[in-house]
């Protein structure tokens, strides 16, 4: 968006609501049990019927689940609480320094709740909402949840303002050069593999989202050579897009990096190459200094601060890997909030009417 409509979008009575996964109220099992009960208890996190979704949360996940992730929460929980929630709390307020709109911060799954961040801007007096949800590409198992969520409040409080959305921004010129920085300050100079972890998806998921029902992940190269309506909906082909963008803005040869999926869970068939089997097979083939960057997320949470800079740290110094660098996610780096802020806002709902979109992104 060019400086003079991001002015008239400073200018206008609007709030802007900043809404993130969330994340348990302490690291205890029983705050993560309850955490996860709502996380997996989502339609789509979990898309099977609810009667199966609930047998299988509540039969087999919720019993043994809650104790092993509260260790993992507890390795990484600060001073300060959650460092999702730590973080959020700084992205909000940096985006509050950029303009002059009320904005509220919450989550998809915990406290504070998306119902009540709606209600504190309304009660500020505003005419309209703009919705940041703060992941960089899009799919049913993040923007779409907090989307429909979104639209499921409205309805039922009738909701008397017009809500916005932001679309996915992974791919947004600016953006991609706050990435690439951060990765050019962050990656030793020894480093010799740049590992693009992206959080997995089920590929029934992307197959889902596919508008044309036949095309995604029928061909080796779909994410290439796909259309604009397909990549506005492919998960996998804007995650592919950004690698590409990123090995140009970095000069990297083919040998120098590789595109990889973490935290896929259960024996469905999920995007490949798998992270762990990916960092496994580097260290065998002589890499012995690595470089791992996630840009799936903005905020670093459970899956970068766990998984990847302690998991996955582990396997490859295990596997004769001799340094392990992870790269933080931006948050809150004003080098790419300001950026985002300024995207053109696509209609969600309107009182009365809402408007189409697509929960599936």
């Amino acid at each position: 968006m060019c400086k003079l409509c991001f002015n008239a979008l400073r200018m206008s009575n609007e709030g802007i609501l900043v809404v993130n996964t969330g994340s348990p109220l302490s690291p205890s099992p029983t705050h993560v049990r309850e955490y996860l009960r709502q996380f997996l208890m989502d339609p789509h996190i979990i898309d099977l019927s609810y009667w199966k979704r609930w047998l299988l949360v509540h039969g087999i996940i919720l019993r043994f689940r809650p104790r092993k992730s509260a260790k993992a929460y507890q390795s990484i929980w600060t001073s300060d609480g959650s460092p999702l929630v730590c973080i959020s709390r700084n992205q909000c307020q940096k985006i509050k320094q950029q303009t002059s709109k009320p904005v509220e911060l919450c989550f998809r799954y915990g406290s504070p709740s998306i119902e009540e961040g709606l209600k504190k801007l309304l009660n500020q007096g505003i005419q309209s909402i703009t919705l940041l949800a703060l992941y960089p590409q899009s799919c049913s198992a993040t923007t779409g949840s907090i989307y429909e969520k979104t639209l499921q409040i409205a309805k039922q409080l009738k909701y008397p303002l017009p809500i916005y959305h932001l679309p996915f921004f992974c791919l947004e010129q600016n953006y991609l050069q706050a990435l690439t920085h951060s990765i050019q300050k962050a990656m030793p100079s020894r480093s010799e593999h740049l590992l693009i972890s992206f959080h997995s998806l089920p590929e029934r998921h992307i197959r889902k989202a596919d508008p044309t029902g036949n095309y995604c992940l029928n061909k080796p190269d779909c994410c290439l050579n796909c259309t604009n309506e397909h990549l506005a909906h492919c998960y996998k082909a804007q995650t592919v897009r950004t690698v590409l963008h990123l090995a140009k803005a970095l000069s990297l040869s083919p040998t120098q990096y590789s595109l990889c999926y973490q935290s896929k869970l259960g024996k469905i068939p999920w995007l490949t190459p798998e992270t762990g089997s990916t960092v496994i097979k580097l260290a065998h083939s002589g890499i012995r200094h690595l470089t791992i960057v996630s840009p799936s997320f903005v905020t670093d949470c459970l899956e970068t601060l766990y998984e990847i800079n302690q998991e996955l740290r582990k396997v490859f110094l295990l596997h004769g890997g001799s340094s392990f660098t992870y790269i933080p996610c931006l948050n809150d780096s004003i080098e790419w909030i300001r950026p985002v802020l300024d995207l053109a806002k696509i209609p969600l709902y309107t009182p009365g009417e809402l408007k189409k979109h697509t929960t599936k992104r």
